[in-house]
């Protein structure tokens, strides 16, 4: 999840996260997050998921969660504000890029991953 969450923002930004069918998992990669204690990517997620359904649950479903989105039309009053706060989100994620890294070797070790030398 953590991979994926990484590779849809270097992609195409937060949004692409939740209109992919990758924010399917939205809710799990929150959980992986907390419990990685990872908090700035943590912020920046929960902080795009505001802007995109405000206080609304993000439906599982990707039909109805890119239905459900501000950024779904162009004609939606909140697309454009939306999408330049969203840019703004994107710049912090890519900042601490880092943090993805260092998330990704903290699970390789914690599971084994990379075997003994």
């Amino acid at each position: 999840m953590i991979n994926t969450l990484g590779a849809e923002v270097y992609n195409d930004g937060l949004e692409q996260f939740f209109s992919d069918t990758t924010g399917d998992l939205y809710y799990e990669t929150v959980d992986a997050l907390i419990e990685l204690d990872e908090r700035v990517i943590l912020e920046l997620l929960e902080e795009a998921k505001m802007i995109l359904f405000s206080s609304s649950t993000v439906p599982k479903s990707h039909i109805a969660r890119r239905n459900l989105m501000v950024t779904s039309s162009e004609n939606h009053p909140e697309y454009h504000e939306a999408n330049r706060k969203l840019e703004e989100l994107d710049k912090r994620f890519y900042a601490n890029g880092e943090n993805i890294t260092r998330l990704l070797e903290k699970l390789a070790d914690r599971y084994g991953l990379y075997g003994s030398a």
